[in-house]
């Protein structure tokens, strides 16, 4: 004490002990849940060293393991006993008791959504139920209370909050390769509250030019059974290089499967339609013919050079496999597809666990009729780990492959892949959209060379002829896309930082892969954000590390609708 000052000086001697660490878990008593489930259950692991925080939420986890099987009622004693003076040996004691049966299932908070669209996706497990009704993607909330009963019986009551879902847009957007385009569209996710999905749009540009229509309905005749129709028609300038036309429907039927698991479903669906080529650039049609040149060289022989005289140039017949052989007309394509996936997220958007699998097999042509003739393959995989505080990290890889018994020329070459940017097959932030497509060297003019100026084109032997091989950028038959970002809450579910790497590329022939040092990578960040009524915004902003033909190392805004992993 200091009497002077008058004040007091606190001195606390503190002795820490020993340091403490997890041992064995045993159970004890427990018949409906097996050891080995209960252990998985436990937030620690034998050795680690003991912390209070990860014991509770253990406890926790247990409680919870057997209310999924409906025994909420049970009891847990856990006894903790020290040996070699540092490790903790804990053993449940587990009084089950009897289950509990629901009695009634109560929904709450649904002002336009039809019971029966969430009753549906309700199962016996209770965490699985509020899963699925949260995958539908149509409510803020869902939380299912337990109110407990004299008899030791259960009602649930699932309070949802529901968030907007219809969509009306009229506006205008912008990409690299519409350009600026106008669009009227509607988009009804939960349609007359049936959970049915309708939606239709509009788009007008000086690019781009579409109408489209589509009807879902995810439970026929009450059954897990989905239905699906559609209608488009779209006129599309692809980089000033000529106009694709296509029309036609699909109709599409799938099915929720309880085998491997019932996370799995299956779509199959028919397409019709006819696409044409049409509205070619001269350029274009220049770059995808063969060519004669002829020269006059003065003074004697020389190459090309500005003094020698182009005396005139002719254009032959279009390259093999090139789209100005279709001559504008109209070919049909007529095409299966095949989808199974796999979808354990825990929400549609910004998942934060689980997995989404899907492959597709598409077949076009042949004992189906039609002009195309080709077989797609398309695989994902797409992977959702939480890290802390909502943030979780996303990993997906795509690999895609297109192949035709008849050659290149009956693969419709708006199926072929084009990754790069956020307009195309597969998303490489970091480089123009469509961007990473392999070279094709293809012998394009042939030089005729005169010494005498008065020769006649086309009778007169040329002095000497050369001919001049070209590269040419064409849409890969193979793709390889891997994408990763950790996503970061600044308000849940509404607005999303990002941190993201990429990389991909797509090539002619499969011995051409190579799925580590033949990628394109790139490295950025970006958000999101969930507008009402509009949907989710992206924008991110990619910085290439490989080099490209008429690209420059630079930062580069993309801009996207909805998320990455959709």
């Amino acid at each position: 004490i200091d009497t002077n000052r008058n004040r007091m000086t606190i001195h606390l001697e503190v002795y820490e002990g020993p340091r403490y660490y997890f041992g064995r878990a045993e159970f004890r008593s427990n018949q409906k849940l097996p050891a080995t489930f209960l252990r998985r259950q436990l937030k620690y692991r034998e050795g680690e060293v003991f912390d209070a925080a990860k014991y509770d939420e253990s406890l926790d986890e247990l409680y919870m393991g057997y209310s999924e099987i409906g025994y909420l009622h049970m009891g847990i004693v856990d006894e903790r006993t020290t040996r070699a003076d540092s490790i903790i040996d804990i053993t449940y004691e587990i009084s089950e008791g009897l289950p509990s049966h629901i009695r009634l299932i109560k929904i709450v908070g649904n002002h336009k959504t039809k019971e029966k669209v969430i009753r549906r996706e309700i199962k016996t497990l209770l965490m699985r139920s509020l899963r699925d009704v949260m995958v539908l993607n149509y409510f803020e909330v869902v939380n299912p209370v337990p109110v407990g009963l004299p008899s030791g019986d259960v009602d649930i009551e699932f309070q949802v909050k529901e968030k907007p879902t219809g969509q009306i847009s009229a506006g205008a957007g912008y990409n690299s390769q519409d350009k600026v385009v106008g669009t009227v569209g509607m988009a009804i996710p939960n349609f007359r509250g049936n959970g049915q999905n309708l939606s239709f749009s509009i788009d007008f540009g000086s690019r781009r030019n579409s109408f489209s229509v589509s009807f879902t309905e995810p439970w026929l005749a009450g059954r897990p059974t989905l239905l699906g129709v559609s209608a488009f028609a779209l006129n599309r300038r692809w980089f000033n290089d000529y106009t694709e036309g296509r029309q036609g429907g699909s109709v599409r039927l799938g099915r929720r499967l309880r085998w491997p698991d019932n996370y799995f479903q299956v779509f199959g669906s028919y397409e019709l339609s006819r696409t044409r080529f049409f509205d070619f650039e001269q350029s274009f049609i220049n770059s995808n013919s063969y060519r004669s040149h002829y020269w006059y060289s003065y003074g004697g022989w020389r190459y090309p050079s500005t003094q020698d005289r182009l005396l005139a140039s002719q254009v032959h017949g279009p390259y093999p496999g090139s789209i100005l052989e279709y001559n504008d007309r109209w070919l049909a394509a007529s095409r299966l597809s095949l989808t199974i996936m796999r979808d354990s997220r825990d929400l549609a958007e910004f998942a934060t666990s689980g997995a989404l699998l899907s492959y597709t097999f598409e077949h076009t042509g042949g004992i189906l009729g039609g002009f195309w003739h080709y077989q797609r393959h398309s695989l994902s995989l797409a992977k959702f780990i939480p890290i802390i505080w909502g943030i979780a990290l996303a990993a997906k890889v795509e690999y895609g492959v297109v192949t035709s018994p008849e050659g290149d020329n009956r693969i419709l070459i708006t199926d072929r892949f084009t990754p790069g940017g956020t307009a195309y097959d597969g998303v490489v932030r970091g480089y123009d959209d469509g961007r990473l497509t392999p070279d094709s060297m293809v012998l394009h003019d042939t030089s005729f060379y005169y010494i005498d100026s008065n020769a006649v084109v086309g009778i007169d032997p040329p002095d000497d002829t050369t001919f001049n091989s070209y590269s040419t950028r064409v849409r890969g038959k193979y793709m390889l896309v891997t994408n990763l970002e950790l996503q970061i809450p600044v308000v849940p579910r509404q607005i999303y930082g990002l941190l993201f790497y990429d990389a991909g590329n797509s090539w002619l022939h499969r011995r051409d892969i190579k799925p580590i040092t033949g990628l394109y990578q790139g490295i950025g960040f970006g958000f999101r954000i969930a507008i009402p009524g509009i949907g989710t915004l992206g924008f991110d902003f990619g910085y290439p590390l490989n080099v490209t033909d008429g690209q420059k190392r630079s930062l580069k805004p993309h801009f996207q609708v909805g998320t990455t992993f959709r």
